[in-house]
């Protein structure tokens, strides 16, 4: 049964037209949402591809587009409505957790995870026309952005470390 499930979505994925020489990258393109099935765990999340810790929070949001490509509507809600059960209170989000589901770290708002957010939430009524699931999280994505807003300078840019938290003390 697995074997029919992957077969059909890797018929219903974008295919890619490569020189002859590169015909195997085809191939493993079409194997992509097998890899990130696998990566699937519950409740909207998506497995690290780390050992240091189990659940990051940018890995899933990205992960979100790719199943609304295959048509995998739901798992995209369902990381949406993880992330905004997570939120802390001013919307910042984790972005990464333990093997428990303890946070490691948390992020400064506007970090880059979270305005992933807002831009998922979007991704998934373009391909849904969902509006009861944007009426539910609409509220959580206005705060990200009111949040990096109000950081803005004059130009319109805001102060931030980067978008990749892990060893921030050797990157200052």
């Amino acid at each position: 049964r697995q074997k029919t499930h992957y077969e059909k979505l890797a018929q219903e994925i974008p295919i890619l037209k490569i020189k002859d020489s590169y015909l195997y990258i085809p191939r493993l393109v079409s194997i992509i949402p097998a890899y990130v099935e696998s990566m699937w765990l519950q409740d909207g999340t998506v497995r690290a591809a780390n050992a240091g810790y189990w659940y990051w929070t940018w890995d899933a949001l990205q992960t979100g587009f790719g199943f609304l490509q295959w048509g995998q509507h739901e798992k995209t809600k369902s990381i949406l409505q993880f992330v905004n059960k997570v939120k802390q209170e001013d919307g910042r989000l984790m972005m990464n957790y333990l093997h428990d589901f303890q946070p490691l770290q948390s992020e400064v708002l506007g970090l880059g995870g979270d305005l992933l957010v807002p831009k998922l939430l979007w991704a998934y009524f373009n391909f849904t026309g969902d509006l009861s699931t944007v009426r539910q999280l609409y509220k959580h994505s206005k705060q990200i952005f009111l949040g990096v807003a109000r950081k803005c300078n004059k130009s319109g840019f805001y102060p931030i470390t980067g978008i990749f938290p892990d060893y921030k003390e050797e990157f200052g």
